[in-house]
């Protein structure tokens, strides 16, 4: 069914393209005649020809095959039939202006033309855009969770290769830290977790920095003790900030922070 669907719409965008083709080909067809008919008039416009030369341009005016671009060239050989025998500027601009409609009248159909073939052939491709589109999804979805988790995982493996990731996930449950490692800390976990913090800025905009800080050493794994003393708080606060951020966080990212080791690979 879906591959029916294919061939109609290319079939379509390829005929609408040929009829344009074919209608440019007519207006070549046409601007030669013109051109015969605008050679033949202004020769006997400078040879002085007046008369001889308006009873060419009527015969042109009043021929039942007459098409626009003749048109448009019959009221430029009046203009300029008017500026030469009858010093008129009133009817030469006249006939001017006439020609000048009636060549973006031509201009426009040419561009029409074209425009019905583009925009068929813009219908095509973005039909077969659409169907592989869906049918991409169809083959795999990923959910939010999924590129959550694969932004987490990336995140916490160049942690890992940090000095502070040596530090502070090494086996080393008790401790203080010196100012210098604090710092050090902090500065890697902005570097490192950049897009997990920005990824909770955007869905859980009222969690603040040490919340999220707190989040990504929950995360890591990092011993309560030594959790406290890097964020430079207690053990109570960390627990009560545990219970707020359960009711701030999208169940995904809570469970990422907050899940058992074992659970967490």
């Amino acid at each position: 069914m879906r591959k029916s669907i294919y061939i109609v719409v290319l079939l379509v965008g390829i005929m609408s393209v040929f009829m344009a083709c074919g209608k440019s080909e007519g207006d070549t067809a046409n601007a030669t005649s013109s051109e015969m008919l605008y050679t033949s008039v202004e020769e006997l416009l400078v040879n002085g020809k007046y008369e001889e030369a308006e009873a060419r341009i009527d015969s042109a005016y009043c021929s039942p095959s007459l098409t626009k671009k003749e048109k448009s060239m019959v009221y430029l050989l009046r203009s300029r039939l008017h500026q030469l025998r009858d010093e008129d500027p009133y009817r030469s601009t006249k006939y001017l202006r006439l020609h000048v409609e009636a060549m973006n009248d031509i201009k426009y159909d040419i561009v029409a033309s074209w425009l019905e073939g583009g925009m068929a052939l813009l219908l095509m491709l973005s039909l077969v855009w659409y169907y592989t589109r869906q049918r991409r999804k169809q083959v795999q979805v990923k959910s939010p969770s999924d590129t959550w988790m694969n932004d987490w995982k990336q995140a916490k493996q160049s942690f890992a290769s940090t000095p502070s990731g040596h530090l502070i996930l090494a086996a080393i449950s008790e401790g203080e830290f010196s100012n210098e490692e604090r710092k050090m800390l902090l500065a890697d976990i902005d570097s490192c977790f950049t897009n997990i913090i920005l990824r909770m800025s955007q869905e859980a905009p009222h969690v603040n920095r040490e919340e999220a800080l707190y989040c990504i050493c929950s995360g890591l794994h990092v011993a309560p003790r030594r959790m406290a003393d890097c964020l430079l708080t207690t053990l109570s606060t960390l627990r009560s900030r545990k219970a707020r951020l359960s009711n701030k966080l999208p169940e995904y990212m809570f469970r990422t922070f907050f899940e058992k080791r074992e659970s967490a690979h």
